[in-house]
């Protein structure tokens, strides 16, 4: 809100990570807007466990946002059953890196 209390946008690097962030870990298909966004953690959890089709799905996901431009490195560390996940994405507001756990 601004100073009139008028809801205003905000876009910089830390808007753009939490919509990364969330991006990533939306469940494909639960979004009523758009129903094709976010992974399909349903059918990674299917597969036999394989890093390099997990990262294309996650690179996937993260292209599909309107503000990345390019997605430069995406690296998952796996321990205990639970996945860390970092990224990093090129936008109009410049490098932006961010991740979490799935």
């Amino acid at each position: 809100m601004d100073v009139n209390s008028r809801p205003t946008w905000i876009y910089d690097k830390e808007a753009v990570t939490q919509i990364c962030d969330v991006g990533i870990s939306l469940w494909k298909g639960n979004w009523f807007a758009d129903p094709k966004r976010g992974v399909d953690w349903l059918g990674v959890f299917r597969l036999t466990y394989n890093r390099q089709a997990l990262i294309g799905i996650i690179v996937s996901a993260l292209s599909k946002i309107k503000y990345v431009k390019d997605v430069v490195d995406v690296t998952i560390d796996i321990k205990n059953r639970k996945a860390q996940i970092a990224y990093t994405v090129k936008t109009d507001v410049g490098k932006v890196s961010g991740g979490g756990a799935a």
